[in-house]
């Protein structure tokens, strides 16, 4: 097999049967008829050499190698072949530019020694691989078998996987074929210097098998160490190297330069958003969530709890791959504002992601958007688009008017071809999510996607004289690491509110010799939340002191017992527009296997009636992973559960994964239930005495009436 190896090192240690940097204009050719200044099949022959562009412009001074007029801009397919024998050819060297738009495409270099009939891609060429946008960088392979002859024609290398466009734009400078070695290879470092915000590790290499390399960090005539491991560098420093081995004259001495710029910390993005676009350079420590994302230009919206910002990064700069939701830190860059949109511009690639967390947007008007809203994953709820033709659908890069009736905003498809581009526009009112852009004075919303517009539903607002009928409040009485049947409400205006539990598993609860032990369980969790607690259902306690534990439901969630499942038993006795309303959250692995992604609700009216679901609006309601959000559940429209001493609410949960047994789990936290006080008629008790002729009651004659 024929191996690569791709180092940066002198071309001194080489001879050179042939070099071209594509300089001579009477070599170039354009065999369909095209300019030399347009994108068409490109050609240069020089001598026993054949060079080949499907589609390429021929590359000006400003983007040339080594001074020569011209280069292969090529966005197609090139290729290189000998076209009479070649003989003592040892490797090939090819200078390459990169000129990719966005974040690119990746492309084979391939290479056959029997012209064509076998190839073997020695490399990829992508963002990744350059270390710098538009500055040339040496690929170096050397034939590992040593020298190799060539007849015509069977030497052939190919740069493949050009797509016709400018993400796949790359400037070929210069190609060599290799001569003897005469000298060991000048050493090449990994990284090869530049400016860096973070350590580095550093690795010196040379492609001479056996060579021993040397290091000095003082200067280019030493003192030397051996070079064994990587080096950690923290400041800036320039690292010298050379190599020897026995029999051969030692290396020229390579060197490379790392640079550590003095940068500026911010921890919030409400900081950073408040810099000036000055060049100077800023980390960004604190912690954001990726909540959009596109390949135009590489952008990245940002948002932590104080603001948001758009990443713009056009040349690539972050290489690392990231998922919407992931959570990024110590981001390196330089405040850019554009049309007076805040851009943060990266000075250097960025870590992996530390988890992923997906937000919710916040909810907002059009009328209280301001400049410092740019970024944020927002909600417009109850809004609809105006000015339509019939049937007109949304295209890429245009401009819609949406209103809620009395304020109007811009609707802009920034993010090309996503799923709803060519789909017709809605005519009815909608709750949309997106991030917002600001162009001059212009806020405009941009939607990631087709479900980022969901159906408005009006909502009744709760009424004045809510009052809180039942809560249960979850703290540190509740035994702990102990399988639960039933847990009393702590506050109830009409007797009798009861949480209860089935389990999934035959014979719960077991003992703690059991092996279903604290499995399908519901027990107490450590899991406080502000979210929906009431202090009034708890002996007035601030949340602060409150003493919060939770509950949870725990793996697994189906099993020979049927499906874990969560009974409220929630009279309503002199109450009507009834609302549940709770705090859950997942709490599996993570979000892409998540112990329950939504849970089933639904009701009965009698005792053992019917399950029902008629009148309500949800009937799943979808977890997030490790948030916490308040679900309210809405029976106010519901007759038959106004005034039910038998009123219940089912919770069961529904997933993919419901029959795992990885000890994950659901939780719960501040259940409460509201109602509006019924005007109810004053009710009395009548009793019938019957008394004897002397006046004496009889007692077996004494009938009571109930209420009346």
């Amino acid at each position: 097999m024929v191996m690569a190896l791709f180092l940066f090192f002198s071309l001194q240690s080489y001879g050179q049967v042939y070099e071209t940097t594509f300089e001579v204009d009477d070599n170039w050719g354009s065999p369909d008829g095209g300019g030399m200044g347009s994108y068409n099949d490109k050609t240069y022959t020089d001598g026993d050499w054949f060079f080949e562009s499907t589609e390429a412009f021929r590359g000006g001074a400003d983007e040339s190698f080594g001074g020569s007029p011209y280069s292969f801009r090529d966005r197609g397919d090139f290729s290189v072949k000998n076209t009479n024998a070649i003989s003592g050819m040892t490797g090939f060297s090819l200078q390459l530019r990169d000129w990719m738009l966005g974040s690119g495409v990746a492309r084979d270099l391939n290479i056959s020694y029997d012209g064509g009939d076998n190839w073997e891609t020695v490399a990829i060429i992508d963002k990744a691989w350059f270390d710098e946008y538009q500055v040339y960088q040496e690929y170096l392979y050397i034939f590992p078998g040593g020298e190799q002859d060539f007849a015509a024609d069977d030497f052939l290398l190919e740069l493949v996987g050009g797509n016709g466009a400018n993400s796949s734009r790359i400037n070929i400078g210069q190609f060599v074929a290799l001569g003897e070695m005469d000298a060991v290879a000048t050493p090449g470092f990994s990284p090869n210097g530049g400016s860096f915000y973070t350590p580095v590790e550093v690795s010196i290499s040379t492609a001479t098998p056996g060579a021993d390399i040397f290091y000095s960090m003082e200067s280019d005539a030493g003192p030397w160490t051996d070079y064994v491991d990587p080096i950690t560098v923290d400041e800036t420093t320039t690292i010298w190297a050379y190599a020897s081995a026995e029999g051969m004259d030692d290396s020229n001495v390579a060197s490379a330069h790392f640079i550590f710029p003095d940068v500026t910390e911010v921890a919030t993005l409400a900081e950073l958003r408040d810099m000036p676009d000055d060049g100077t350079v800023y980390m960004y420590t604190g912690d954001a969530v990726i909540v959009a994302m596109d390949g135009f230009r590489n952008r990245k919206f940002i948002q932590d709890a104080t603001a948001a910002i758009l990443i713009d990064d056009q040349p690539g700069t972050i290489t690392t791959e990231y998922d919407l939701y992931d959570v990024i830190t110590d981001v390196v860059g330089k405040i850019n504002i554009w049309n007076n949109m805040v851009r943060f511009q990266p000075e250097a690639n960025a870590a992996p992601a530390t988890e992923n967390t997906p937000v919710d947007p916040v909810v907002f008007t059009i009328d209280n958007l301001t400049s410092d809203d740019q970024a944020k994953l927002i909600q417009l709820q109850n809004v609809t688009f105006i000015n339509l033709d019939e049937d007109e659908t949304f295209s890429n890069g245009a401009n819609y008017t949406i209103t809620d009736g009395e304020n109007e905003m811009v609707f802009r498809t920034e993010f090309w071809n996503v799923d709803y581009i060519g789909e017709i526009i809605p005519d009815t009112p909608l709750n949309i999510t997106g991030v917002i852009i600001q162009f001059e004075e212009t806020m405009q919303i941009v939607a990631r996607f087709a479900d980022d517009m969901e159906d408005y539903e009006d909502v009744p607002e709760d009424p004045d004289d809510l009052e809180l009928v039942h809560f249960f409040f979850f703290g540190g009485d509740i035994p702990n690491n102990t399988p639960l049947e039933s847990l009393e409400s702590t506050f109830q205006q009409v007797e009798s509110s009861l949480l209860t539990y089935h389990s999934a598993l035959d014979g719960y609860p077991f003992n703690p010799d059991h092996p279903n032990w604290r499995k399908a369980s519901l027990e107490r969790r450590n899991a406080p939340t502000e979210l929906n607690y009431r202090p009034e259902g708890n002996d007035d306690i601030p949340f602060e002191n409150a003493g919060m534990r939770g509950i949870q439901v725990r793996q697994p969630f189906t099993g020979d017992g049927g499906e874990n499942t969560v009974f409220l038993h929630l009279p309503t006795n002199g109450f009507e527009h009834i609302i549940l309303r709770f705090a859950a959250k997942d709490q599996g692995d993570g979000p892409e296997l998540m112990a329950v992604e939504e849970l089933l609700i639904d009701y009965a009216v009698q005792e053992d009636g019917d399950w029902l679901t008629a009148g309500l609006a949800e009937t799943s309601l979808t977890l997030l992973h490790e948030e916490f959000q308040v679900f309210t559940v809405n029976f106010s429209g519901i007759e038959d559960v106004n005034n039910n001493p038998d009123f219940v609410v089912r919770i069961r949960f529904d997933g993919p994964n419901l029959d795992l047994d990885d000890g994950d789990r659901v939780a719960f936290n501040n259940i409460s239930l509201e109602g509006v006080p019924m005007d109810m008629p004053d009710l009395f008790q009548v009793t019938f005495v019957v008394e004897d002729e002397d006046g004496v009651s009889i007692d077996d004659a004494t009938v009571t009436l109930g209420d009346v």
